[in-house]
């Protein structure tokens, strides 16, 4: 991590808000510059343009992006494997650092490309859903479907609005008015039963992230869980993004080993 990277959690009303979401490279970082000749510099001003510009990638890649801010988020978050500190997931009360992890743009292209509009049909690779809240009742599930094979490794994020003050305000006020928590099951043959680690269920934040490796091959669903609306909220938004990668065994490569 850049040694001036701002990583303390805010205050939130049940302390457990988490930022940054993502992270991206700060540290020796070789653009163009203005006299177009390469310049190399450090901070954190090189890393969010690359956030930025990962999200615009990702909407030239799927136009319909632009109209889902809340899916190219969970894309974003679900697709940023590259971990620098702390655990690869956003355990709930810590203070991470890096959040979900650094930014794996070809991952996250794998992701936009597939979009699901289906609430039955499963995805059978890494994909994106986008869906209105207003139809789920509170304390109630909505589903999002997908297949899997045993020894899979899975990330599912979930992202949705709160409600922030206006610019002139300078945002000072962002409240969380609709709480959804985010879990998979699979299917046993005769029922759904939850995957064991599989659940996230943060108080203040507006994102939820899952990871865990594929138990056995079958279905499985994505259940977000409308925990609570609070102020009379009558819709939201939530973008899902599912991140499926196969684990690869190679041999051990000993150096200086004859």
């Amino acid at each position: 991590m850049y040694a001036s990277s701002a990583y303390i959690n805010p205050a939130s009303p049940n302390g457990d808000r988490e930022k940054p979401e993502i992270v991206a490279p700060a540290t020796n970082i070789t653009a163009i510059s203005s006299g177009n000749t390469p310049l190399t510099r450090s901070g954190t001003s090189y890393a969010a343009p690359q956030v930025a510009g990962l999200a615009a990638l990702l909407i030239d890649r799927d136009s319909t992006l632009s109209a889902w801010p809340e899916a190219s988020r969970a894309i974003l978050m679900a697709s940023a494997t590259h971990n620098i500190v702390g655990p690869t997931g956003i355990p709930t009360g810590q203070e991470l650092r890096d959040g979900a992890g650094a930014i794996n743009a070809a991952f996250a292209d794998d992701i936009a490309q597939n979009r699901n509009t289906s609430p039955t049909t499963p995805c059978e690779e890494s994909c994106w859903w986008g869906s209105g809240t207003s139809g789920v009742p509170e304390g109630d599930y909505l589903y999002r479907y997908f297949n899997a094979s045993a020894g899979q490794y899975i990330r599912v994020a979930i992202s949705w609005w709160s409600r922030a003050d206006s610019p002139g305000s300078n945002y000072s006020f962002d409240r969380l008015d609709t709480d959804l928590n985010l879990g998979v099951q699979y299917f046993n043959g005769s029922s759904w039963e939850w995957v064991s680690g599989a659940w996230s269920a943060s108080w203040d934040n507006n994102y939820e992230l899952v990871e865990f490796v594929v138990p056995e091959t079958g279905s499985y669903r994505i259940a977000v869980h409308k925990a609570h609306v609070y102020n009379n909220e009558t819709s939201n938004f939530v973008g899902i993004a599912l991140l499926k990668l196969h684990r690869v065994c190679l041999p051990a490569v000993m150096r200086n080993y004859p």
